[in-house]
Protein backbone atom coordinates (compact mmCIF):
# COMPACT_ATOMS: atom_id res chain seq x y z
CA UNK A 1 0.00 0.00 0.00
CA UNK A 2 1.25 3.23 -0.33
CA UNK A 3 -0.26 7.35 -0.72
CA UNK A 4 0.38 8.60 -4.00
CA UNK A 5 0.93 12.78 -4.89
CA UNK A 6 -2.60 12.95 -4.70
CA UNK A 7 -3.21 11.33 -1.56
CA UNK A 8 -4.77 8.25 -2.86
CA UNK A 9 -4.28 4.83 -0.92
CA UNK A 10 -2.59 2.69 -4.60
CA UNK A 11 -1.62 -0.92 -4.14
CA UNK A 12 1.82 -0.93 -5.96
CA UNK A 13 2.29 -4.57 -6.96
CA UNK A 14 0.17 -7.69 -6.54
CA UNK A 15 1.95 -11.05 -6.21
CA UNK A 16 1.07 -14.24 -7.29
CA UNK A 17 2.03 -17.50 -7.92
CA UNK A 18 3.38 -19.12 -11.03
CA UNK A 19 -0.25 -19.99 -12.55
CA UNK A 20 -1.63 -16.53 -11.92
CA UNK A 21 -4.70 -17.90 -9.96
CA UNK A 22 -6.09 -16.04 -6.90
CA UNK A 23 -4.84 -12.54 -7.98
CA UNK A 24 -8.40 -10.99 -7.87
CA UNK A 25 -8.31 -12.43 -4.24
CA UNK A 26 -5.34 -11.01 -3.38
CA UNK A 27 -7.28 -7.67 -4.33
CA UNK A 28 -9.89 -8.02 -2.91
CA UNK A 29 -8.42 -8.64 0.42
CA UNK A 30 -6.46 -6.06 0.26
CA UNK A 31 -9.71 -3.95 -0.45
CA UNK A 32 -11.08 -5.03 2.57
CA UNK A 33 -8.03 -4.39 4.70
CA UNK A 34 -8.42 -0.57 4.22
CA UNK A 35 -11.87 -0.53 3.35
CA UNK A 36 -12.75 0.69 6.75
CA UNK A 37 -10.01 3.26 7.43
CA UNK A 38 -11.33 6.74 7.90
CA UNK A 39 -8.98 9.14 6.81
CA UNK A 40 -7.81 10.12 10.25
CA UNK A 41 -6.70 6.80 10.91
CA UNK A 42 -4.71 7.24 7.37
CA UNK A 43 -2.72 10.09 8.75
CA UNK A 44 -2.21 8.65 11.96
CA UNK A 45 -0.55 5.44 10.63
CA UNK A 46 1.56 7.45 7.71
CA UNK A 47 2.91 9.78 10.60
CA UNK A 48 4.02 6.63 12.54
CA UNK A 49 5.77 5.67 9.84
CA UNK A 50 7.68 8.54 8.98
CA UNK A 51 8.29 8.63 12.37
CA UNK A 52 10.10 5.69 12.35
CA UNK A 53 11.66 6.11 9.14
CA UNK A 54 12.75 9.13 10.86
CA UNK A 55 10.86 11.93 8.38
Amino acid sequence: MAIDKNANLVVIELKRDDTGEHMELQAIRYSAMISTLTYEKIIEIYDKYLEQQGI
